[in-house]
């Protein structure tokens, strides 16, 4: 299954909206942002995630190579921010893209994502 084919069982914002009510993430977490600014497209945001979080050289790069690579993280707490930036081009992906964080927030116990919004 190719990314933009997975299914979006259920809104990604509902989805997280729960990991919220998880309880805090633990205070050893390695806390890394996302600038929602510099992933215009599907290859910037990918090769951005993928800077940011140190993932291997050409790991990562597509929707399911993410969801794997964020399971396998350590603690780590993922931050985006200006969400609104976030390939305006393409709301399906942005959608699906997503997605696959919260359910990687959902599925491990070391990972934990959230959006923030700055301020202008």
């Amino acid at each position: 299954m190719t990314g933009a084919e997975l299914p979006l069982e259920e809104d990604w914002e509902d989805r997280l909206e729960e990991t919220a009510l998880s309880p805090e993430p633990e205070p050893l977490r390695d806390e890394r942002m996302l600038e929602g600014s510099r992933m215009t497209d599907r290859a910037d945001a990918h090769e951005h995630i993928a800077q940011v979080l140190a993932f291997p050289p050409g790991e990562g790069r597509d929707l399911d190579g993410l969801a794997q690579l964020l399971l396998e993280l350590g603690p780590t707490s993922l931050i985006l921010a200006d969400p609104q930036d976030l390939l305006p081009d393409d709301p399906d992906y942005r959608e699906a893209l997503l997605d696959v964080l919260v359910r990687a927030a959902l599925d491990s116990p070391l990972f934990d994502f959230r959006v923030e919004e700055r301020p202008f």
